[in-house]
């Protein structure tokens, strides 16, 4: 719609809304926030379904703004038409192409995939879209809430949760306006078997007044949202690599049945450190029977078998050792997650090994395989390996174990009676 123009890149301008023929289902207003309540209300009158209004300059920055929304609210009630923001980035369904956003990385080749996600930060947002991107994890939905006076959270998450494309819903929180409904949504997917992930702002006192400074929201006293997210198995964290790291995961291997790691890597040095790390992070790694100890360390000519292992300088002649050891770690009930940790190995024993680990990983009912980065990526036949039988990879394992750690979380409460 613009009065000025007969056409723009080659698509027909309209000098009003209601010139438009046909209904219309949705509006994006782009104008000022001293234009947009009137706007809308041509849009209500044109018999419009539903608005996306990016602008900023309502209720999250003072009275008269408030105003504003509260007279757009007024209009869209009146009429039946939703609304999306004002203060939103819009919104998007990466697998029709149907976007109602301003987010410029839509053209970045951001693709859809099994991810739903719903932020009250909009450039958050596009920092976590990109890094899905960049972890090979499409977005099916995207939702920027803003000052949620209309459509808010939970609306956006509940459609996302129905819909049977959507593994996994990923939120970005500063405040819950309607906890009892977010709440509801929650148990819903867990029911469903799809875990919701969250950043929610606002642990400290000045991390809470910059959501306040941002949506207009009141961030509420944390320990209450925590007990709010426990009672609902709604997993929180604090970055956003670790939410990418837990649909990374979710995705190519579900969650884990208990958060016992099984380490095996190339390194000592390595299999110590990643004992520890586990150990700090609450990450149990479990000894496994004598027995198994015992039938494993036959095949080890230097050292001895235990969790975790140390494969020795074997490895670099003796490829098949990890893919040894790994059938093993799979008969330990206390271990739900294996852990290969290895770096680049000279004359093709590299890619061998993972060739035979990706043999054992992909068979049914095999023990979920994770793969950490020693040198901080991996290369070539390796990782196409990897990349072709959805073993995910890791070069970070604070993110790794937060993955694990809370995805067997999750799993647990999903068992218990609601």
């Amino acid at each position: 719609i613009n009065p000025s123009r007969d056409e723009i890149e080659g698509l027909r301008c309209y000098d009003a809304i209601g010139s438009v023929p046909g209904p219309v289902d949705l509006a994006v207003v782009a104008l000022g926030a001293d234009k947009t309540v009137d706007a809308v209300q041509s849009c209500a009158d044109a018999g419009v379904r539903a608005v996306v209004l990016p602008a900023g300059g309502f209720g999250e920055v003072d009275e008269e703004g408030t105003q504003r929304q509260d007279e757009i609210a007024r209009i869209a009630s009146a009429k039946g038409m939703r609304v999306v923001g004002p203060n939103t980035d819009g919104i998007a369904n990466l697998a029709n192409g149907a976007i109602g956003s301003i987010q410029p990385l839509f053209d970045e080749g951001i693709f859809s995939g099994s991810v739903g996600l719903v932020t009250q930060s909009g450039a958050t947002a596009s920092s976590l879209l990109y890094r899905l991107k960049l972890a090979g994890i499409g977005c099916k939905y995207y939702a920027s809430t803003g000052n949620e006076i209309d459509l808010g959270l939970a609306d956006y998450m509940s459609a996302m949760v129905q819909d049977p494309e959507v593994r996994i819903v990923l939120v970005y929180v500063e405040t819950l306006r309607k906890p009892d409904d977010f709440r509801n949504v929650a148990r819903l997917a867990m029911e469903l078997g799809k875990p919701v992930a969250l950043i929610k702002v606002g642990r400290s006192e000045q991390g809470a007044r910059r959501a306040a400074a941002h949506t207009g929201s009141l961030a509420g006293a944390d320990q209450l949202y925590d007990a709010l997210f426990d009672s609902c198995g709604v997993t929180r964290v604090s970055e956003m690599s670790e939410l990418v790291a837990i649909a990374k995961i979710f995705l190519t291997q579900g969650a884990p049945k208990t958060p016992g790691a099984g380490i095996i890597s190339v390194s000592g040095g390595a299999a110590g450190a990643l004992a520890d790390k586990a150990s700090e992070m609450g990450v149990p790694v479990p000894v496994i029977k004598e027995e198994t100890e015992a039938k494993l360390s036959a095949a080890l000519r230097f050292g001895a078998v235990f969790n975790p292992c140390d494969l020795t300088g074997e490895i670099a002649t003796n490829p098949s050792l990890a893919q040894t050891i790994y059938d093993g770690f799979s008969t330990e009930e206390a271990i739900g997650n294996i852990i290969y940790a290895r770096k680049h190995l000279t004359a093709g024993a590299g890619v061998a090994a993972a060739r035979m680990l990706a043999e054992s990983a992909t068979q049914p009912g095999a023990r979920p395989l994770s793969i950490y980065a020693m040198d901080g990526e991996i290369w070539g036949e390796e990782a196409k390996v990897y990349q072709e039988h959805q073993i995910p990879v890791f070069d970070n394992l604070n993110d790794l174990y937060t993955a694990i750690s809370r995805l067997a979380w999750w799993s647990d409460t999903c068992s218990r009676p609601v």
